[in-house]
């Protein structure tokens, strides 16, 4: 009996041990490019680069402030405004995790965000965080 719970602690410690350390979190210090697409009469028009720090900085504090709802299903009249993907790098030698975002700039100023982490799901922006990102998205 002692033999069969010591390999089962040896196993458990083994897969533990094996597990991918890498986070399926959005951790915003470790954003370090977004690919912007902006979205014109539904179709992706223009394609765009963001790897400035400087702008990078200002997303992450953005996407900080962002408001998420993660048990909201949301669904859109119109298509989106832009969508990005965030690139986060967790370590230089792993692969970097992406996650996709599609912006809405509504006619009140705000905007509406839709994820495609189920931890956030559906989020929004008041008037000055939209206006930021708008101004960084629709400046190449």
């Amino acid at each position: 009996m002692e033999k069969k719970f010591l390999w089962i602690i040896l196993v458990t410690l083994f897969l533990i041990g094996c597990t991918d350390q890498v986070s399926d979190k959005q951790d915003l210090p470790m954003l370090s490019r977004v690919d912007v697409f902006s979205i014109v009469e539904g179709t992706k028009m223009e394609e765009f680069i963001i790897m400035d720090e400087k702008q990078l900085s200002s997303i992450r504090e953005i996407f900080g402030q962002v408001q998420w709802y993660p048990d909201v299903e949301a669904e859109m009249e119109r298509m989106e405004d832009f969508q990005l993907t965030l690139f986060y790098t967790y370590d230089e030698n792993m692969p970097e995790r992406l996650f996709e975002y599609k912006i809405w700039f509504n006619e009140d100023g705000t905007s509406t965000i839709i994820s495609d982490a189920a931890r956030e799901n559906f989020g929004g922006l008041d008037k000055d965080g939209a206006g930021e990102i708008k101004l960084i998205l629709s400046v190449d």
